[in-house]
């Protein structure tokens, strides 16, 4: 579990639950390089001391057979389609604050009615996934309030490393993933008569301000959530074979936008950002539940990670090399294919990066992203992701929002986004080009080496070196690689001033529209100490909170 804290960074509490039920929490060491953890895979975790509950370990654990756990590209929906989701409405002993809200509110900021009457939970999804993913009001229960006392002994066959003891003047000591157990105890009996593993997604609605109550909550927690599923298989989880996901939500932040975003993490999405951040916050993408924690749409690479929208025209690089190539994009939620797909293949390029087109516009109640100045105006958005569906937790990037007459050169594969006209019903014309250098190298060829859209009888760069079937030597290419060829030999690289191109757009993306106020995200920091070396084997955990 993750939590952003308030002076500006992700802390990041990573559990490994042993073969025998056993739970651990694993603090790795200061500056230890960790890949993606996929919750629920199996995992070596080689330790150097265990104290109160906590492995400490500075190596990396060896996973095996994560690969297929987080498979969840292609065509294919493979998260559920009708989620079910239990709800939890609870006070603490030593929070003298009431419950953040009534059954009927929760249930009516799911299903609409009351003040949710025109934007609702599954109104959102019915939109966002063009109603291939629906909540059904017969798939939500909520109960409480429920005090949760200020101590007391867990009673189930969950076992802590910590011990089952729990209290609420801490948030330290697992105790937030013990309120979570003793909730489900209850359940288990009347007048209640649930099964908490028979739901995707348990949600603890905590009262507003908890945390100013209690000890190492880190300030003011907007949200926590896992990332992917817990207890997925579990022989008591019934007909839901996906998986439980765990939610805490700050009472002060209950509304659509914060808790799909906490869901979100539990869907296996990680935060959507732009290149650098933004004053250190990794949640800076205003186009997106997972950057901006407001109510829009999905960007368009968490939309394909998920599989609730795929791609209207696949490409690589290479397929647009010195070769303009136009694509009519429709209106992102438009169509369900519906964005352009750039596989980045080339030298210099992030591995796996792949460039996401999109055509986005303001579309109350369920996508705004824009400044209402830009109501009714269709913009091109340019987003980056590089994770594989053996590692999908990656951060999306938006990288540029153009205008018509505004191109994106992408500056580590010269890939070239044009937002060329308007397209049919608000979409947009988008011409997709990766090119060789900022001027024509060769003329005559019928490549358009600079991607700038001229044909080399047109393009000033060719004046002089075009005469009927004979041209001037080109000047020196400078290929991909850094390469300086001038007749078939190669020579120093050739200093070049910084290319003289069009107007482009913007490296970063409009102001978000106005939201909800409240503390801002940040990146994950990774905790940890050293000692003798050890090592257990079992299924690793992970939870991300928001502060």
């Amino acid at each position: 579990m993750s939590s952003s804290a308030e002076e500006g960074s992700d802390v990041t509490d990573r559990y490994l639950q042993t073969d025998d039920g056993a739970f651990y929490r694993v603090d790795f060491c200061a500056g230890l390089e960790l890949s993606e953890i996929p919750s629920g895979a199996r995992a070596t975790v080689f330790y150097t001391s265990l104290a109160n509950g906590v492995l400490s370990s500075c190596q990396a654990p060896r996973m095996e057979g994560a690969g297929g756990r987080r498979s969840m590209f292609g065509e294919d929906i493979t998260t559920p389609t009708e989620p079910k989701f239990l709800v939890y409405l609870v006070t603490l002993c030593n929070v003298p604050v009431p419950a953040a809200a009534t059954p009927q509110a929760v249930l009516d900021m799911f299903n609409g009615g009351g003040s949710y009457t025109g934007a609702s939970l599954s109104g959102y999804y019915d939109t966002c996934s063009r109603r291939q993913v629906r909540v059904l009001p017969s798939n939500v229960k909520v109960v409480g309030p429920i005090r949760i006392p200020c101590s007391g002994v867990l009673d189930n066959p969950i076992r802590f490393a910590s011990g089952n003891a729990f209290d609420t003047g801490s948030c330290g000591n697992d105790n937030q993933l013990k309120w979570q157990f003793y909730l489900d105890q209850l359940m288990s009996a009347a007048p209640y008569n649930i099964n908490p593993l028979e739901y995707h997604h348990k949600i603890m609605v905590l009262p507003t301000g908890f945390s100013n109550y209690l000890k190492n909550c880190n300030n003011i927690v907007v949200g926590t959530a896992t990332v992917g599923p817990w207890f997925r298989g579990s022989p008591t989880s019934g007909s839901n074979t996906w998986g439980t996901g765990l939610v805490w939500l700050d009472g002060g932040a209950f509304d659509i936008g914060a808790l799909f975003h906490e869901v979100g993490h539990t869907l296996g999405l990680a935060h959507a950002n732009v290149p650098g951040g933004c004053g250190g916050f990794d949640q800076c993408d205003s186009s997106c539940p997972m950057g901006s924690a407001s109510k829009q749409c999905l960007n368009a690479p968490h939309a394909w990670q998920l599989g609730w929208l795929q791609p209207a025209r696949s490409l690589a690089d290479a397929d647009v090399f010195a070769r303009p190539t136009q694509v009519a994009l429709p209106l992102q939620q438009a169509s369900n294919n519906s964005y352009a797909m750039v596989s980045l293949t080339s030298t210099g390029s992030t591995p796996n990066n792949q460039l996401f087109v999109a055509a986005r516009t303001n579309s109350a109640p369920y996508d705004v992203m824009f400044d209402s100045k830009l109501d009714g105006k269709t913009m091109v958005l340019v987003h980056s992701y590089n994770g594989t569906a053996v590692s999908s937790y990656q951060r999306t990037f938006a990288l540029a929002t153009l205008d018509v007459g505004q191109r994106y050169v992408h500056p580590d594969s010269n890939v070239v986004v044009s937002y060329t006209s308007g397209g049919s019903d608000g979409g947009a014309v988008v011409t997709l080009c990766r090119r060789s250098g900022a001027t024509e190298a060769v003329c005559g060829d019928g490549l358009d080496d600079d991607c700038d859209g001229l044909p080399d009888e047109s393009d000033p760069d060719c004046q002089g070196r075009m005469n009927g079937n004979s041209r001037s030597p080109p000047p020196p290419r400078v290929l991909g690689g850094g390469l300086n060829v001038q007749n078939g030999a190669v020579r120093p690289p050739v200093p070049r001033a910084p290319p003289n191109l069009p107007p482009d757009a913007p490296s970063n993306p409009p102001p978000p529209a106005k939201r909800v106020a409240r503390p801002p995200p940040f990146p994950d920091i990774v905790r940890g100490s050293g000692g003798t070396w050890d090592d257990w084997t079992s299924s690793g955990r992970r939870l991300l909170r928001r502060r």
